[in-house]
């Protein structure tokens, strides 16, 4: 843990905005993860040449566009999780980096995956290209919540 100052109270509101992070990061896990079960839930619904099944993908898709975005403006903020974790473990630099490279990976494809969905892809081909994201981003899910989970665990330990 970075000695930030010499004062316990000053340690103390730094740990609660680092708690505070956390708690906002898992909201936004939660909410990135109920967008990807609305694709899925569109996806399941396949119908051979049905124009609902497109329709309602295309529209899941733009939730998940926008979801993911969300997702991405508040873990990037200054003083957002990302921040947070780089301030208290500086050593987690190079997996916040990764974390950032992920965002911008998982916005290319869902934008890119939006736009080629208002053409006439075929179905099966937007069919994989969305499970591929989707299977990207639980992985990054996963990955943010190690992140968490060790950055703070070896924050509390360090406090103890």
């Amino acid at each position: 843990m970075a000695n930030l100052s010499g004062t316990p109270q000053h340690e103390a509101s730094e740990r609660q905005r680092l708690e505070e992070a956390a708690q906002q990061a898992e909201a936004r896990r939660a909410a990135l993860h109920v967008v990807v079960v609305d694709v899925t839930a569109a996806l399941a619904t396949r119908a051979p040449g049905s124009d609902a099944w497109f329709d309602a993908v295309r529209a899941a898709l733009g939730r998940l566009q926008d979801g993911l975005r969300a997702h991405v403006r508040e873990a990037e903020l200054p003083g957002g999780l990302l921040a947070e974790i780089v301030h208290w473990q500086p050593e987690y630099e190079a997996r916040v980096t990764a974390m950032r490279h992920e965002h911008e990976t998982m916005l290319a494809r869902v934008e890119e995956l939006v736009d080629r969905s208002r053409t006439s892809l075929p179905a099966d081909e937007l069919q994989r290209d969305a499970d591929e994201l989707i299977g990207l981003i639980d992985r990054h899910r996963h990955k943010a919540l190690e992140l968490v989970l060790d950055a703070h665990n070896l924050d509390v330990a360090a406090g103890d």
